[in-house]
C-alpha cells in the first residue's frame, strides 16, 4: 500500500514541476518563485522515487530469506 502511496506523490511531484517549469507564468516581474517551486517538486520526485525504489528492495530481501 505504501508502495502506491509513493509512486502517487513521486507523480504529483513531476506533474508540479512541469507545470511550474514550463506553463506557469509569473505575474510579478523580476519573481522567480515558480524557479523555486519547479526546484523543489523536483526534488520531492527524487525522494518519493527514492523511497518507492528502497521499499521494492527491501521487500524481495526480505522474502528471500525465508524461503524453506
Amino acid at each position: 500500500m505504501t508502495n502506491i502511496l509513493f509512486i502517487i506523490l513521486a507523480l504529483a511531484a513531476v506533474g508540479l514541476f512541469i507545470f511550474y517549469g514550463f506553463f506557469y507564468e509569473v505575474s510579478i516581474s523580476g519573481a522567480t518563485y515558480n524557479q523555486t517551486y519547479a526546484g523543489l517538486s523536483i526534488g520531492a520526485a527524487i525522494i518519493f522515487s527514492g523511497l518507492f525504489y528502497a521499499s521494492r528492495v527491501n521487500r524481495e530481501k526480505s522474502r528471500s530469506k525465508y524461503v524453506i
